[in-house]
């Protein structure tokens, strides 16, 4: 009898994957899951019909035991829209097997595992520091995409002390996919052990039994799409006594509903730091190659896009690799063994800040400007370049992380310079103006130039040819910017 009703409940298996995968995105499917590569080998051919494979597909779950949680989990990742007819599968299993229950409850609570961690080790311990207290304010983790806050997160969620106060009552939530509060609401009750429906009262009980520390990852997910009924359920959860609430979120800007602590703004590596992270995943026998230097400098120590290169470096000849980098760029920022996504495809996590609702038309009109000035722009020039929007336009960008401030400039980090570059040109309208721009202050430097000469100011001098010599470097004018600045260096000496 449990074999029929298992075989019954496989039927429904098959029947869901058949409905959520055609062929070729179901075996991309199976390499994602625990045990994937082993689960694909055993497959058939590529011939093979749709049916034929779903069959061959749930025979292999249940023979490797793993048609349970992490299983319907990707699936909800893979395909959220379709949650309603996943979790009625997801039920029949768990109603075939009555520790299944248990079982799904303690694997949505398990901590995920630190993978690569360099260069933040000072900034994990303040982090894990903050998060022991008795009392703990809620905290924001804040930077670009790609910066590493989820991996600092986890890097303070298995720290010593952290581990002593709060034991098996560590939380780690996965926002992705989660576009509204109730969602939310859905994931935090798997997490605190809840099943059935969830209520935030039940929640709200459960986390308040003893201390307990809540993490939820890539909360800008709910944030962005239901932002109201998000600050809410944030503020209920967030006052509960004894809970300790850190969120990483994309960009700069935190939630409204709560009393944060000061924020962990996540910054790049070190140089030193991304190069020993790129060694560690692609050859620690390289750190002396001087081609690591040349990759990882062009990376401008963001660990997501080293990591996507150094892995694409394994098993390869790093001479090789930098030729063909300074061919393809950003399409190897990629890895091409799994289903692209934030974390394995450089440009989806870019597009991800693109496509954020808090953007605007001005703020992706000066991003795709700013992409092609390595010297970014000041920010005095920001409403030149995009008229009467320009100062909006960079407090937008601010906000999201596309760009960072270095007084008194907008810069843009060269990964993700270069991908906008690539996918999102500016317009002719706005390439001339700021063409026009650039060229207007040209000629003011020039024009003031010899009236510095004329009074004797070497030093005003001095600073002009300087600010033709920036101007030249805006441009990509690289041998007219180097005459610029030797010039104007040479003023600089005889005055001092």
């Amino acid at each position: 009898m449990k074999d029929d009703f298992v075989s019954d409940n496989q039927a429904e298996l098959i029947d869901l994957l058949t409905s959520l995968f055609e062929a070729d995105e179901l075996r991309r499917f199976v390499r994602l899951l625990p045990q994937g590569r082993r689960l694909s080998a055993a497959l058939p051919a590529g011939t093979a019909s749709l049916d034929q494979l779903a069959f061959e597909t749930a025979t292999l779950l249940e023979r490797h035991g793993l048609l349970g949680a992490p299983l319907f989990d990707s699936l909800l990742n893979a395909r959220s829209y379709r949650a309603d007819e996943i979790e009625a599968v997801r039920r029949l299993f768990a109603a075939a097997d009555p520790s299944e229950q248990q079982d799904t409850v303690a694997l949505e609570s398990e901590m995920p595992y630190l993978e690569w961690f360099f260069g933040r080790d000072e900034l994990a311990e303040e982090l894990a520091a903050r998060v022991a207290r008795d009392r703990v304010t809620p905290i924001a983790i804040l930077g670009p995409g790609g910066i590493g806050k989820s991996t600092l997160a986890i890097a303070a969620v298995h720290h010593d002390d952290v581990v002593a106060r709060y034991g098996e009552r560590r939380y780690f939530v996965r926002l992705d996919g989660a576009p509204s509060a109730d969602a939310v609401l859905e994931r935090l009750g798997k997490a605190v052990g809840l099943a059935g429906a969830v209520t935030l009262r039940d929640v709200r009980a459960s986390l308040c039994r003893s201390p307990a520390l809540l993490v939820l990852d890539n909360l800008e997910t709910p944030w962005e799409h239901d932002t109201g009924s998000t600050e809410a359920l944030l503020g209920q959860i967030g006052n509960v006594r004894g809970v300790a609430l850190v969120i990483t979120m994309r960009g700069a800007t935190k939630p409204a509903g709560l009393a944060w602590d000061k924020p962990v703004q996540v910054e790049r590596l070190s140089d030193v730091a991304a190069r020993e992270m790129f060694c560690a995943i692609a050859n620690p026998d390289a750190p002396d190659d001087p081609v690591v230097d040349q990759l990882v400098g062009a990376l401008d120590g963001i660990p997501l896009a080293i990591k996507l290169l150094a892995h694409r470096a394994e098993g390869d000849i790093l001479a090789n690799l930098q030729a063909e980098w300074t061919r393809s760029r950003m399409a190897l920022l990629l890895r091409p063994d799994m289903e692209p996504d934030r974390l394995s495809s450089w440009e989806i996590s870019v597009e991800l800040s693109w496509t954020s609702p808090r953007m605007t038309d001005a703020a992706r009109r000066l991003a795709s400007l700013l992409a092609l000035l390595p010297d970014g722009v000041a920010v005095e020039d920001a409403d030149a370049l995009v008229p009467g929007h320009g100062h909006a336009a960079v407090r937008v960008l601010g906000q999201v992380a596309l760009a960072y401030a270095e007084a008194p400039r907008l810069r843009m980090l060269a990964p993700v310079r270069q991908h906008l570059s690539a996918m999102h040109r500016p317009s002719q309208d706005d390439l001339l103006r700021t063409m026009e721009h650039y060229r207007a202050l040209a000629a003011d430097y020039e024009r003031a130039r010899p009236l510095f000469e004329q009074v004797g100011s070497v030093l005003g001098q001095a600073d002009c040819i300087m600010s033709l010599g920036d101007l030249a470097l805006r441009r990509s004018e690289h041998e007219q910017a180097k005459a610029c600045y030797e010039q104007a260096l040479s003023l600089f000496d005889t005055e001092s």
